[in-house]
């Protein structure tokens, strides 16, 4: 999670955003694993076979709020 944190804003992620972007995460994962099938659309029909399918949809979930976020789209 830090990694993918610095690769979007270019460095790490205070203690608070740490924290809530755990908190992201896991709110991801459960919704998810509750019905991944509806999830399958995200992932356009190329499943991993190496990570489950509610691990692949959850990251890439995350992956798109990380570049949604205002610091990542409005650099200064």
């Amino acid at each position: 999670m830090i990694y993918a944190w610095r690769l979007c804003l270019s460095r790490p992620p205070t203690p608070a955003e740490l924290e809530r972007l755990e908190a992201f995460y896991r709110q991801i994962e459960e919704q998810v694993s509750r019905d991944p099938n509806r999830h399958v659309s995200l992932i356009g029909g190329k499943r991993l076979l190496e990570v489950s399918m509610t691990e692949q949809v959850t990251w890439i979930t995350l992956a798109r709020a990380l570049l949604n976020l205002d610091e990542f789209v409005n650099r200064e």
